[in-house]
């Protein structure tokens, strides 16, 4: 079976099996954040827990898309969620035993970033070759309904069960759910070129990958269409900080998901369409960094949160996206290049 007999149905099934660990990532997240706060009840903590997930993504996510280009992407998947699944498994039998301390949370939570940090561009430069050109938007729009779930379902579940069992029942939630990616990740079909190295120097493809999105300021234009959702998710976060009560919080937040749903879906089908295949892994590397470092934001976000409150440190943080976007939507430069 050659991938251009796929239809409709396997071009859901190829994006939701690439994509299946974004439930237990979150829940990951849910239950490091908790966790850190019922070892030390300080806000500030939790800025530092953001800055020990943030920090690696930086220093290693560009490093990881140009290994996808140069090395098979599925075996590095497989490496890499297996050594995740170990992380979560030792934070796991940690909290089981009553030892769990910060500073082993931070650690396991940077290890655990490290790992997504080769995850993640190898995950998203494999989308091609499960799907023809043909179906790989629909492949992109479907696969980010379970996607966008995972984000909503994950974390609901882990923060149900951390209630009424303890933190240990979030990190095992998440541990398994990296054991049964594993599984599904075993189980997939490749199709189409295996990069490799064309002995370049890695300084060399690293620069290289950056070029092109310097070059390629048509991927800036497309945000013209795209910085309207941006905007509308930055001012409702600003309104759900100022929430009075839950029935009004939760309608805004179900609004911020979608605001970011849309984002997100038609920014990463413009970039697999437009990207060739060879650049893939470290294109989507730059793409992804900008949304994975959020957790960089838990540092200022803890700080405010510490010297104010946590409705003002949201207030902020919704501030600074909508004004960001509605300066960039203003620019004649981007207008002009749209």
């Amino acid at each position: 079976m050659t991938a251009k007999r796929f239809g409709r149905f396997d071009a859901h099934r190829c994006a939701v099996d690439v994509r299946r660990p974004e439930g237990a990532h979150r829940a990951e997240y849910v239950t490091f954040a908790w966790m850190t706060w019922e070892v030390t009840h300080d806000p500030l903590s939790l800025g530092y827990l953001g800055l020990a997930q943030g920090a690696p993504l930086l220093v290693f996510q560009l490093c990881g898309g140009v290994l996808a280009d140069r090395t098979d992407r599925l075996r590095l998947l497989i490496g890499t969620q297996a050594l995740t699944a170990l992380v979560l498994t030792i934070a796991f039998g940690l909290t089981m035993l009553g030892w769990v301390r910060l500073e082993h949370l931070l650690v396991l939570a940077a290890l655990s970033n490290t790992f997504r940090a080769f995850d993640e561009p190898s995950r998203l430069a494999l989308i091609p070759q499960l799907i023809d050109r043909e179906r790989l938007a629909n492949a992109i729009a479907l696969g980010s309904i379970p996607w966008q779930a995972g984000r909503m379902i994950g974390p609901s579940i882990a923060g149900i069960l951390i209630a009424a069992f303890g933190g240990a029942v979030g990190f095992g939630l998440a541990a398994g759910v990296s054991y049964l990616a594993l599984v599904l990740y075993s189980r997939l079909q490749v199709y189409g070129r295996t990069p490799t190295s064309d002995g370049r120097p890695v300084l060399r493809q690293f620069t290289d990958g950056l070029n092109f999105v310097v070059r390629n300021t048509s991927l800036i234009g497309l945000a013209t269409a795209l910085l309207l959702g941006a905007a509308c998710m930055g001012l409702l976060l600003m309104a759900f900080s100022q929430s009075p009560a839950m029935w009004v919080a939760l309608p805004l937040l179900a609004l911020v998901g979608f605001s970011n749903t849309f984002y997100l879906t038609q920014v990463s089908t413009f970039i697999q369409q437009g990207v060739p295949d060879q650049l893939r892994g470290r294109v989507l590397s730059l793409y992804s960094l900008c949304w994975n470092l959020l957790p960089l934001g838990g540092l200022v976000s803890g700080v405010l949160a510490a010297a104010v409150d946590a409705r003002f440190a949201i207030l902020f943080g919704g501030g600074m996206v909508a004004m960001n976007a509605l300066v960039l939507l203003t620019s004649r430069r981007l207008r002009a290049i749209g």
